[in-house]
């Protein structure tokens, strides 16, 4: 269905709530590299590093909020 809809398969994966060692481990990670994945993101703010696992990569979470708190947000971020 996201072929469909995106024209062409999903590169990526966010992990559901994606913390590491409790939602995602080795094994989820070589599921979703095997299911044709080039990287995934986990919940987890970490500086980047050239050699993290392309399966494995931070993103930072974001609260329920509205626009302008948002805003100040990614100011600060």
């Amino acid at each position: 269905m996201l072929n469909a809809w995106l024209g062409s398969p999903p590169a990526g994966i966010a992990y559901p709530y994606g913390v590491p060692d409790v939602d995602v481990d080795a094994a989820t990670q070589a599921a979703a590299r095997a299911a044709g994945y080039r990287y995934g993101v986990v919940n987890a703010q970490r500086r980047w590093r050239r050699h993290l696992d392309p399966m494995a990569l931070p993103r930072a979470a974001v609260g329920d909020t509205g626009a302008d708190s948002f805003d100040a947000w990614l100011r600060v971020t």
